[in-house]
């Protein structure tokens, strides 16, 4: 039986008025789709709950919000703070037979990213079952899609086409972001315990960066130096620079504290980054 973890997430459907970010959301979560237009007013948060599996032997429970918002520009900029902070991932929606709206992503997914951060974008072509009408090609979508390396989906919220696949597609990538991130963490904290604890059997004698060195071989400089960043600035340790590249390290009262618990069965070492 796999392993389970719980995970929430945000994501944000992004793009002009009219081009279908609403009728997705409804096909989505609810398999249902309305001829009439749908028009958002201000934002509307939809939530869902998905298991993704993540290699062989464990599944992750997602409770993913979906942040929809209206396709105004200058209420996006009174909103965009709130709107896209901690988003996950970013759907960019435009309409196969409006190329102007193809256009417009360019200035929403900068402005969501400049909120977000770093985080997967994938374009949405909607509206495909009007592939007759369309106002643009594919080489046209590659195009917008390049600056942000975004993959891009063609879907039809009317007919159900890829949408299904577009927004667990983004889930997925979600939840490898996230573990990949859990992963080197767990990797970061144990190299800190490592350290401090070899700082805790020197005492005030402390350790060169050429005791470092030798004490963990096959660390490079920067990393070394990240950690032992990340640990002063926890208070752990204090480093001294003897030059642009050359340092000494000595443990603090607070780093015997953290090691002494931790041997006592108190992980009490937190990276906070």
């Amino acid at each position: 039986m796999p392993t389970s973890h719980k995970m929430k997430s945000k994501i944000a459907l992004v793009g002009e008025s009219g081009v279908g970010k609403t009728s997705l959301i409804r096909r989505f979560v609810m398999d249902e789709f309305d001829d009439k237009y749908l028009h958002t007013v201000g934002t509307k948060v939809t939530k869902i709950s998905l298991t993704i599996p993540h290699g062989v032997d464990t599944e992750i429970d997602l409770d993913m919000a979906i942040f929809d918002v209206m396709g105004q520009k200058g209420f996006r900029d009174m909103i965009r703070e709130t709107f896209f902070l901690d988003a996950q991932g970013i759907l960019a929606v435009c309409d196969l037979t409006n190329r102007a709206s193809l256009d417009a992503l360019t200035d929403w997914i900068a402005t969501a990213l400049e909120i977000a951060g770093e985080c997967p974008v994938y374009i949405l072509v909607n509206k495909n079952d009007l592939a007759a009408k369309g106002e643009f090609g594919e080489e046209a979508v590659t195009k917008a899609a390049k600056p942000w390396d975004a993959p891009f989906i063609y879907t039809s919220a009317k007919t159900a086409e890829a949408v299904d696949d577009a927004f667990n597609s983004l889930a997925v990538e979600i939840v490898n972001n996230a573990m990949r991130t859990i992963k080197a963490r767990s990797v970061a904290m144990d190299l800190e315990n490592r350290i401090l604890e070899a700082l805790a059997l020197r005492g005030f004698l402390g350790l060169t960066k050429n005791d470092m060195f030798a004490k963990f071989r096959g660390l490079g400089y920067d990393e070394l130096r990240t950690n032992l960043e990340r640990l002063e600035r926890q208070a752990y340790v204090q480093i001294n620079w003897k030059g642009p590249a050359d340092f000494s390290v000595l443990i603090t009262p607070k780093g015997v504290g953290a090691v002494r618990d931790r041997e006592a069965g108190s992980d009490a070492i937190h990276s906070t980054g």
